[in-house]
């Protein structure tokens, strides 16, 4: 099995340690410097004995140090961390949220309660009270970096990217949050992203192995071996007393067909016996040309460690080409439980049960498979396979076509990615560009790149050029994908009647598929609401979701528009967007009493934009004091969100607060909201969707 067709992720999940409990650390910072009165003696042996792990002991004496000293903040913190300790999770979390209650409104204390709190390994607490300490600086760029970092560990890695973007925003050349914003779209499979990051933290930062090894890691992800070898190169060189360097050099070697890949495989595997992950990639690089051996290695991986999801795949993916496909299932099915969105386990699971005659259970698999791998021809063909065997001749021709379009199409190994993400954006735009324009004057019958074409010079704003690659393609007449492809990048552009044609022309080709929302919008803003309403009239009722309805409320008179929205809501209640723009109709109809009211619901989603709403409703109807208790609130939950300072920033300029008004929407604009300055009001309430 070669290694490059893998996608085995989790097995790099060992690599970036999490890092222990500090209580050392929080012992040296609560030994030197005290937030309030001196310590006492049950204080000072309560953290003697965290020190000891002595959990029970240091519950005994923080609780009667807080007997002596009630509500004192780090005897609180300091109880909450015994309970956590002894997995008194629900007597942690109350002790921790009373305490953050009583500090929110200090921010110095707060910030330093977070941080002790974070170096006792307390992330989600700390995250908390780190929130509270930024919320009235949210520019502040030391609480961002440290608030984004405590987010990362607490899992939260979606609010640590928005954190960290913020910071990276304020000082783009800080190495520390250049390696901490790539770990998170690293855990975030944003891998491209991620190594634009690395690289310029490594330009910086040449000396600072960690960042190496996660560009090691992150190249390998993208399948860019030469890249990730030369990552684990400089790495070993840096760290030389950690073997797992020369581990993963050789398993990128390995998939780069060099004999020198194994050898260092071997050689880790020699040293650490006991290691499943070397076991697990000599398993991989053996099964080329070896697959008994690389079988019985992966064994050994799943004796050492059961639950080893990656092993299982690999060795269920051997199992199968061996035509044992009674082991091969036991192995698929394990891994697909424990990795039910890679394409790639699916794939093979769906495989192996038509190898056992077993084509109902082989469909449903093999069309998740190609749904989560649209590009990838053999796994459309393998969904076509199986739909046919099943009987389902009609559908089994839409993956058949999808096959064919895709068949020609051979996948290009990542070369030199390294090299181009270390381009400027400029300089990659520019060479991307030449290597279209030149592909094009050599195929112009290419309809691949004329899609290419068009939705470059869409971004780059040229629309005429992007109309006239359309044109191109609309002659062509290529296949459904990438007439979709076309006709739904120049929808974005709000193109309508170029966007028009092509999603015409792909709806009439075979294999189209979900195409009526797209090409409904494109009949709206060309011919009219009527046309756009028949052609969602087309929509099954059992596909009609949530964008339908907010489509289909854009075409209707105001009266029916909203209650059309109200069904988007029933269908979708967790889309805050559904609410906005629900409440946004209300409004421009002059009905925002009744908005409020939609928003104040307790199925409302809980997210900064409708706190933003919900305060400027609350201003609109009178009542102003409720709309800053609100506001403030939201500062403190969400203080880099942009539009909870638009809506800041409008109120004040409402009740004549000019200066006030002005700050709030300089910090607004520094978080990130663009467009807004005039009148942040009519970007909030506007009933077009809009981007946060």
């Amino acid at each position: 099995m070669r290694g490059s067709r893998c996608d085995y992720r989790s097995r790099y999940h060992e690599r970036v340690s999490r890092g222990p409990c500090f209580i050392a650390c929080l012992l040296s910072v609560w030994g030197s410097a005290r937030l309030a009165a001196a310590p006492g003696a049950d204080f000072q042996a309560a953290l003697a004995a965290l020190q000891h792990g002595d959990a029970v002991t240091a519950e005994l004496k923080a609780r009667a140090e807080l007997a002596a000293h009630p509500d004192e903040p780090e005897a609180t913190a300091l109880l909450g961390i015994a309970l956590r300790h002894q997995k008194k999770s629900v007597e942690a979390d109350a002790v921790f949220e009373r305490l953050a209650t009583a500090t929110e409104n200090d921010a110095k204390l707060s910030a330093a309660i977070g941080i002790q709190l974070a170096q006792a390994g307390e992330f989600a607490s700390a995250e908390t009270f780190l929130t509270h300490a930024l919320a009235p600086d949210p520019a502040n760029f030391e609480l961002q970096y440290q608030l984004g970092v405590v987010a990362m560990r607490a899992g939260h890695n979606e609010r640590a990217r928005e954190v960290l973007e913020k910071a990276l925003g304020s000082q783009p050349r800080s190495v520390d949050v250049l390696y901490a914003l790539a770990f998170v779209d690293h855990a975030l499979r944003q891998n491209e992203a991620a190594v634009r990051l690395l690289a310029e933290a490594s330009r910086l930062a040449p000396q600072r192995a960690d960042i190496q090894k996660l560009l090691g890691m992150t190249t390998s992800d993208l399948l860019a071996y030469e890249d990730s070898s030369a990552a684990w190169e400089r790495y070993m060189k840096l760290a030389p007393e950690d073997d797992t360097g020369r581990r993963e050099r050789g398993f990128a070697k390995t998939n780069m067909k060099q004999a020198e890949g194994m050898a260092d495989l071997e050689w880790f595997v020699s040293r650490h016996p006991d290691d499943p992950t070397g076991l697990f990639e000599l398993g991989v690089a053996q099964g080329v040309s070896d697959p008994d051996q690389a079988i019985a290695t992966l064994t050994k991986a799943l004796h050492l460690r059961p639950d080893f999801a990656d092993a299982h795949a690999a060795r269920g993916a051997l199992e199968y080409q061996q035509n044992n496909a009674d082991a091969a299932l036991a192995d698929l099915e394990f891994a697909a439980s424990k990795q039910p969105d890679s394409a790639l386990v699916l794939d093979h699971l769906g495989q192996t049960y038509l190898l056992l005659d077993r084509p109902k259970d082989a469909v449903p698999v093999l069309l998740r498979a190609a749904e989560l791998a649209p590009s990838d021809a053999k796994t459309q063909l393998h969904a076509a396979n199986a739909l046919a065997q099943t009987g389902d001749k009609e559908q089994s021709k839409t993956y058949m076509s999808r096959y064919k379009q895709l068949g020609g199409v051979a996948a290009v190994p990542a070369r030199g990615v390294l090299e181009y993400l270390n381009q400027t954006p400029d300089e990659q735009r520019a060479e991307y560009r030449a290597r279209i324009e030149k592909a094009i004057a050599e195929h112009p019958d290419d309809a691949a790149m004329q899609v290419n074409y068009l939705k470059l010079s869409i971004a780059d704003g040229h629309i005429p050029q992007a109309t006239a690659a359309a044109r191109k393609i609309i002659a062509l007449k290529p296949g459904a994908i990438l007439l979709t492809d076309a006709g739904r990048a120049m929808l974005a552009a709000h193109q309508y009647p170029a966007a028009k044609e092509l999603l015409e022309q792909a709806a009439a080709s075979d294999g189209a598929t979900g195409l009526d929302l797209d090409l409904a919008s494109a009949l709206f803003h060309t011919t009219g609401a009527a046309a756009g309403l028949q052609q969602l009239n087309k929509v099954s009722a059992s596909a009609r979701r949530g964008d339908y309805y907010a489509l289909r409320a854009r075409m209707l008179p105001p009266a029916d528009a909203i209650a059309t929205m109200k069904q988007a809501l029933q269908i979708e209640p967790r889309r805050a967007d559904l609410y906005w723009q629900a409440a946004a109709l209300m409004v421009t109809n002059r009905r925002s009493a009744d908005a409020l009211q939609l928003l104040s619901a307790p199925s409302v989603p809980d997210a900064p934009e409708i706190a933003a709403m919900r305060a400027l409703l609350l201003d609109l109807t009178a009542k102003t004091a409720d709309a800053r208790k609100l506001l403030a609130d939201a500062r403190r939950r969400w203080p880099e969100a942009a539009p909870v300072w638009l809506a800041q920033a409008s109120i004040e300029a409402a009740h004549g607060l000019t200066a006030q008004a002005k700050k709030s929407g300089a910090t607004a604009a520094r978080l990130g909201a663009h467009g807004a300055a005039a009148d942040p009001r009519t970007l909030l309430l506007r009933a077009e969707p809009a981007a946060w």
